[in-house]
C-alpha cells in the first residue's frame, strides 16, 4: 500500500463479483480474499454485482456500471488489476489500462463463452479482444481447454497460467445451520436426493445452458423407479438470467406433475453445507469453464454426474452433452450403485490451486514495485 497525502493506493485491484448473488466466480473471489488477507497482500475488490455492501476490502460499483468503468480507466489508482469477467466490452477496455495507463493487468477467463461466441462476433470485436489479451501482463485460464483456445485465437499461451477455480472452503460448526430449513426438510422427506444449480439461461439456438430442462425430464423418467426421488435446484440469478425462462421451467415442473419431487431454491449462502444432505450432484451444462461446484461436490465425497461440455476432474461420471438418454442412464447407474459411487467420489483428488494464485499475484506486485524502485 502506498500513501500520497491523504490518498491511499492499494497494491492490487480485483474487478469482479462478490456474493450475493452466489455463483462460481463470486464464490471464488470471496474465498480468495481470505487467502490474500492471510498472505498479507494489500487489495481492494471492486464488486460489479448489482447487489453489495461496502466494507474495508470491498467497494460496490455494479449499479454505476459503465460510468464506473470509464472512470476507472481514466483514474483507477492500483498498479496491478486482476479482472474476472466474461464480458467482451470489459476485456476490450483493459487494453487501455495495459497500454495507456501502464497497469499490470491480469485477465482471468472463467468460462468457455469466448469459444462459443467467437464465430458470431465481428472481425473488429475479435481483433479488439485479441489486442486486450496480448496487452495483458498475464492471463489466467481455469482449464487447459480454455488456455488452448486462447493460444489458438490470440497466441497468448506463453503467458497463460492454468489455475482451476476451486478454492477449498473452510468448514465451520455453524454450516449445518446455514442450510435453508425448507431445503433441509425437503432432503429429509425424499430419497434419493439430487442437487443441481445454475441460472435460467437459454441460448439463441434453444439450448438450456445449465440443463434445467434436462433435469426435469430426468426426474420424470426416474420417479417410476424411485417414487421418493427429489431434486433441489439452486436457482442462480447472476447477469444474463432469464426470468421468463425460469417461469417456463416452473410451469414445466407443474405440467408434468413433479411439484412434490422438485424444489427451486434461491441460495442465501454458499452451497457446500447442503452436500451432506444429498445423494448425487448433477451438472448437465452445455458449455463450461472449470465448474467450482463439481470440484466442490467431489471434495465433499458426493457422487457427481456431469456433461462432457468441458474436461472434467477425475472421479466424475460423464455423459454426452445434451444427450438425454445418456444423462438418464448415467444417473440411474450411479443411484443403483450409490455406495461404490460415494467411495469413488471420496477417493477423487481435491485440487485447490489457490496457493499458486496467491503466489502469482505476489510475484507480479513485487515486480511492479521493483520496477518503480
Amino acid at each position: 500500500m502506498t500513501t500520497s497525502g491523504s490518498k491511499t493506493t492499494h497494491d492490487l485491484a480485483i474487478i469482479g463479483p462478490v456474493p450475493p448473488p452466489y455463483g462460481g466466480v463470486s464464490i471464488h473471489i470471496k474465498r480468495l480474499m481470505g487467502h490474500l488477507d492471510r498472505a498479507g497482500i494489500d487489495y481492494l475488490v471492486y464488486n460489479n454485482s448489482r447487489e453489495g455492501t461496502p466494507s474495508e476490502r470491498v467497494r460496490p460499483v455494479g449499479r454505476r456500471g459503465r460510468r464506473w468503468l470509464v472512470g476507472y480507466l481514466l483514474r483507477g489508482p492500483e498498479p496491478v488489476v486482476y479482472v474476472h469477467t466474461s464480458r467482451w466490452d470489459v476485456w476490450r477496455a483493459t487494453w487501455w489500462l495495459s497500454r495507456v495507463r501502464g497497469k499490470a493487468v491480469i485477465l482471468s477467463v472463467h468460462t468457455d463463452s469466448l469459444r462459443r461466441l467467437w464465430p458470431v462476433r465481428s472481425w473488429l470485436a475479435r481483433r479488439a479482444v485479441v489486442g486486450a489479451f496480448r496487452a495483458a501482463r498475464t492471463v489466467v485460464a481455469v482449464s487447459t481447454h480454455v488456455r488452448d483456445f486462447l493460444e489458438e485465437v490470440a497466441g497468448v499461451g506463453h503467458k497463460t497460467v492454468v489455475i482451476p477455480d476451486f478454492v477449498e472452503p473452510i468448514r465451520r460448526p455453524e454450516d449445518e445451520g446455514a442450510v435453508d430449513p425448507t431445503v433441509r426438510a425437503f432432503c429429509e422427506t425424499h430419497e434419493p436426493v439430487l442437487l443441481g444449480n445454475g441460472a435460467p439461461i437459454v441460448y439463441d439456438d434453444g439450448r438450456d445452458l445449465y440443463g434445467i430442462d434436462q433435469t426435469i425430464e430426468l426426474v420424470d423418467r426416474l420417479r417410476a423407479i424411485w417414487p421418493g426421488i427429489g431434486v433441489v435446484w439452486y436457482l442462480l440469478k447472476f447477469t444474463g438470467w432469464n426470468p421468463a425462462y425460469a417461469e417456463q421451467m416452473a410451469g414445466e415442473v407443474q405440467r408434468r406433475g413433479l411439484d412434490s419431487h422438485w424444489l427451486f431454491a434461491e441460495p442465501t449462502g454458499e452451497m457446500y453445507p447442503t452436500f451432506p444432505h444429498v445423494d448425487v450432484f448433477v451438472r448437465p451444462t452445455c458449455s463450461d469453464g472449470d465448474a467450482v461446484s463439481i470440484r466442490e461436490s467431489l471434495h465433499f465425497g458426493v457422487p457427481t454426474v456431469t456433461s462432457d461440455a468441458a474436461p472434467r476432474p477425475a472421479g466424475t461420471v460423464v455423459f454426452k452433452t445434451r444427450d438425454q438418454d445418456d444423462y438418464v442412464a448415467k444417473v440411474r447407474a450411479t443411484l443403483e450403485s450409490l455406495d461404490d459411487a460415494r467411495a469413488e467420489a471420496a477417493a477423487a483428488p481435491s485440487v485447490s490451486a489457490v496457493a499458486a494464485e496467491v503466489d502469482m499475484l505476489r510475484q507480479i506486485i513485487d515486480e511492479v514495485h521493483g520496477g518503480r524502485d
